[in-house]
């Protein structure tokens, strides 16, 4: 029960901290709060592309809150720690700040994605197409990008530590000097 109020407080302050980035978007004036049984996009029928201003908790069988994902205005400053996008197209949208660590992204399509400043810690990118995606300043400490196509992808200032790039192709990566 403590867990679930500390994660529907959380959810309340993120609401609360996020703020308007694009000037052709317009502030939130409610939240729709959303209940689903898994925290897989795909599964529970929701569609990042087009999903905005809400609140989405996830439930177990007993119907305890087991997470807690927050998408304001846009996707940017998203919270969507532990989220499974897996097999989603999000080409073209920026997730600039947002909070994608432990999510599971394996064999996304995102090409020319903003993760500027994107905190993927723990996240699995595997398989994933992610040709000129922007990941300046972006945190990829722990995170899996076997077999991932990061051809021409924006990497400068980017923070990596124990980071796997088993058979990723890295031609043209901006940024990034092998060890």
């Amino acid at each position: 029960m403590k867990r679930n109020l500390l994660l529907f407080i959380i959810s309340i302050l993120l609401i609360q901290l996020t703020t308007v980035h694009a000037q052709d978007v317009e502030a939130c004036e409610n939240y729709d709060l959303i209940t689903v049984d898994t925290p897989n996009f795909v599964d529970a029928e929701l569609d990042i592309r087009t999903l905005r201003c809400a609140t989405i908790l996830v439930v177990n069988e007993d119907r305890d809150i087991v997470d807690v994902f927050v998408i304001a205005e846009s996707t940017i400053g998203s919270y969507l720690r532990g989220a499974d996008l897996s097999g989603q197209d999000i080409t073209n949208i920026d997730f600039s700040f947002a909070n994608l660590r432990s999510a599971i992204l394996t064999d996304i399509m995102a090409e020319q994605v903003m993760f500027i400043n994107t905190d993927f810690t723990g996240a699995d990118l595997s398989d994933s197409e992610l040709s000129y995606a922007y990941f300046n300043y972006a945190t990829l400490n722990d995170v899996s990008l076997v077999d991932a196509n990061l051809q021409g992808a924006e990497l400068s200032e980017t923070e990596m530590r124990d980071t796997d790039l088993t058979g990723a192709n890295l031609d043209g990566v901006i940024g990034y000097e092998p060890k």
